[in-house]
């Protein structure tokens, strides 16, 4: 005899009452019952799937009187008549249709509350205009879920479905499941996306692949076409990511990951002018963004893996060695590369280790600095070690020392976005020495008309102070007119 599992629709209570509270989403609810204090009268809430922004939404919308709109419906000309709250706001197919939205209850005085996966630094739309309000508003996040809220919310879950568990099954799936609300419904997508995420953490690239598909089988939208992207990407089949991003990015039409992550498939599908178009336009919103300058410098794929720290378990333990070198402890930073150095070796390493020596003593690691940024390693790391030497200088004073440095690292990489950085930072330091002519002012010139994209206001600023310096007042105002 077989038991038919009937297709019974899940009913969704999202009242206060049925709301679970917990430290993890106090900072969430402390911010709703004060819209009054929202910046611009906008606040995002942001988190994981299934840790309840949603279900805030729908009680704040209820005690206010709030329309509600679905980020993914939300179209044309939309004038609220009252307070705003925009679910799944990252999601939006039409960007205009949400500026608009913002716009027109800005001025009609309603605060707009959003909810999204992404917090707003990580949406980024072609319209300008709309990403700035976004990174202007009050941004939340929910954070992962305590032991006791979860085992608080699998009760619910298991009561709403008629459901009895004896302590013993309760605590294995407490035990096993992974950390997150979502897990707690089996049914999701949401497991599968993070078990897919952690082994491509552990590189596992066959059983990433397994879990993407799956996930995307159950529920085809951005977050799982981007996932299976990256994954087909350190796979080194670029073809496969590019179309799964395109698709991608009609759901998340903004998102800054999955721009980038479509920018890398066009550079290992050796399309350059494709991806130069779009890092061009992401480095324009943030600029001098590392990661995105990683991509523009890359010579090879190779490269580009070896500069971000290789594996993925020794790239973690690089980020931990960065953040120590950032707080100035040297001794766990120390400690960190050891240990990553046992994981694997990368140019990443090879940096973090000079940044370390140079730390500890400037003087005796200059030559191995300015050695490090005419070597062959990726260019941005090689500019990242020619700071170290160029600093030093100008605070000597010392001006052979660093064209010396300059010109080392401009023989090696003359095509790197830190050619033009270098470029810069030359005739930056001969203006303040006032020692400038006519040829400076063309190399400036020259440099203003070919900016390193998002660089514009540097180059401008520099050239207005030659022309200054030298004393051309008209060509200062036709330079600001």
């Amino acid at each position: 005899m077989k038991q038919l599992a009937l297709p019974f629709a899940e009913s969704q209570n999202f009242s206060a009452e049925d709301f679970c509270t917990a430290p993890s989403n106090a900072q969430a609810r402390d911010w709703l019952a004060r819209p009054d204090t929202w910046s611009n009268g906008r606040l995002v809430l942001w988190g994981e799937p299934g840790c309840g922004k949603t279900h805030l939404l729908h009680i704040w919308a209820a005690a206010v009187g709030a329309t509600i709109i679905n980020g993914a419906t939300l179209q044309g000309l939309v004038r609220p008549n009252g307070p705003v709250a925009v679910d799944d706001s990252d999601i939006v197919l039409e960007p205009q249709a949400l500026l608009h939205l913002l716009n027109a209850a800005a001025e009609a005085g309603f605060p707009v509350l959003m909810a999204a996966r992404l917090p707003p630094s990580r949406q980024s739309y072609r319209l300008a205009d709309l990403t700035s309000r976004l990174r202007a508003a009050e941004a939340v996040e929910i954070r992962a879920p305590e032991d006791e809220l979860l085992e608080r919310l699998l009760t619910r879950l298991c009561a709403d479905r008629q459901l009895s568990l004896n302590f013993s099954v309760r605590n294995f799936l407490l035990t096993h499941l992974p950390r997150t609300a979502a897990a707690l419904r089996p049914d999701e997508v949401a497991p599968k996306v993070q078990l897919a995420e952690l082994l491509l953490d552990e590189d596992d690239l066959q059983g990433a692949l397994e879990s993407a598909k799956e996930a995307v089988a159950l529920q085809r939208d951005g977050e799982t076409l981007s996932l299976l992207a990256e994954i087909f990407l350190a796979r080194g089949e670029a073809p496969k990511a590019i179309t799964l991003l395109k698709e991608a990015s009609g759901f998340l039409p903004g998102d800054l990951r999955i721009r980038e992550l479509l920018a890398e498939g066009y550079i290992l599908a050796d399309e350059r002018p494709k991806a130069f178009t779009i890092l061009q336009e992401l480095l324009r919103q943030h600029p001098g963004a590392h990661d995105l300058l990683l991509l523009l410098d890359a010579e090879s794929p190779a490269q580009l893996r070896s500069a971000r720290g290789g594996k993925a378990e020794a790239g973690f333990l690089l980020d931990e060695a960065e953040d120590w070198l950032a707080d100035g402890n040297l001794v766990e930073a120390e400690a960190a590369l050891r240990r990553s150095r046992r994981k694997d070796r990368s140019e990443r390493l090879d940096w973090l280790e000079l940044l370390l020596a140079f730390r500890k003593d400037p003087r005796s690691q200059l030559a191995k600095a300015i050695g490090f940024a005419g070597s062959g390693r990726h260019p941005r790391l090689c500019f990242q070690a020619l700071h170290l030497a160029v600093d030093h200088y100008m605070d000597k004073n010392d001006e052979k020392g660093l064209n010396l440095a300059l010109n080392t690292f401009l023989a090696a990489h003359p095509k790197s976005s830190g050619a033009w950085e270098a470029a810069i930072i030359r005739q930056a330091y001969r203006l303040m020495n006032g020692s400038v002519g006519d040829d400076d002012l063309r190399e400036v010139r020259r440099l203003q008309a070919n900016p390193l994209p998002g660089q514009e206001a540097r180059a401008r600023t520099l050239l207005g102070q030659y022309l200054l310096e030298l004393k051309r007042p008209k060509d200062v105002v036709a330079l600001v007119g």
